[in-house]
């Protein structure tokens, strides 16, 4: 008994470890196999779902192919390249090949990919509702995968952005301020499809010259609470500055010109503009802390 066991489990690890290669095929279009077999070949067969496909011995048997695929197939006798034309979805399965009267240990997977050619693929935004004011909102890259899979998913910020792979579906948020649109890529071994663009809910301009300032420090620069809020507070006192700088103007040309209402109207404008930009400025400050992973209390 413990002998006969012994036998087959020698006989099991005699056999040939056969690798199985999935190999993607545009649906339509070739299949091509290649065993990557170098010396002379004086047999082969190939086999698909188990059923001989094409077979050839060399001074016996000439080159016949079987099956339904016949009529598609072609045999390279010098490589032993299996192609097959005009494939469809259910040509796919497992191919096999025996050269020299010895099983290669590779086996192959087809499995077919349409192309993203007439596929629509678009930016999904929810909540429906999301606007400037939202906390986050999430973007799904969507597509119908039909038959189109496997794929890979890219995403791009701003029209000069540079792709970058991602999820299907990811976050933005209020720190995502700085681009106007975003735009996803969906991608298969075939082909690939962009989306139009969708408009970012977050976008500000940043017209405003101390928010470039803010923007143009490096994240490690404003990575700390301690250095954020101390660079919030410089803000705050330089605008403070400004404001009595803009007062003292306003109440001199009220004193020349004599045009108090006036003058007192252009003074509560400015003041009113100072007060957003200090906000503006601060929150652009929080959010490149924010964006390196710190949290830091200027709320």
């Amino acid at each position: 008994m413990a002998l006969t066991a012994a036998l087959s489990l020698l006989t099991l690890l005699a056999l040939p470890v056969v690798a199985q290669d999935v190999t993607y095929f545009e649906i339509g279009g070739n299949l091509d196999l290649n065993p990557a077999f170098s010396g002379e070949i004086t047999s082969i067969t190939w086999k698909y779902k188990g059923n001989i496909v094409a077979e050839y011995i060399k001074d016996s048997v000439p080159l016949e192919y079987l099956g339904d695929l016949k009529g598609r197939t072609n045999v390279n006798l010098t490589t032993g390249v299996l192609t097959i034309s005009n494939m469809s979805q259910s040509d796919g399965g497992l191919f096999t090949v025996e050269i020299n009267n010895r099983v290669l240990p590779v086996s192959y997977n087809a499995v077919g990919v349409r192309k993203l050619d007439d596929y629509p693929v678009e930016v999904i935004m929810r909540p429906l509702t999301c606007h400037r004011s939202s906390t986050e909102c999430t973007l799904t890259c969507w597509v119908d995968l039909n038959e189109a899979e496997p794929v890979q998913y890219f995403w791009k910020k701003g029209e000069a952005g540079e792709w970058e792979e991602g999820e299907k579906v990811i976050t933005i948020s209020q720190e995502t301020w700085s681009f106007q649109t975003i735009t996803c890529k969906v991608k298969n071994p075939f082909s690939e499809k962009d989306s139009d663009p969708a408009v970012n809910p977050f976008y500000r301009k940043s017209s405003s010259f101390l928010r470039l300032l803010v923007n143009s420090f490096s994240n490690d620069y404003l990575s700390s609470a301690t250095t954020a809020s101390l660079f919030c507070l410089h803000m705050i006192f330089m605008m403070l500055i400004l404001s009595m700088i803009l007062v003292a103007l306003c109440g001199t040309l009220r004193f020349f010109l004599m045009k108090s209402a006036v003058q007192i109207k252009l003074i509560i404008i400015t003041v009113a503009k100072i007060v957003k930009e200090i906000n503006l400025t601060c929150n652009l400050a929080k959010s490149k802390a924010y964006t390196n992973n710190f949290y830091f209390g200027l709320t």
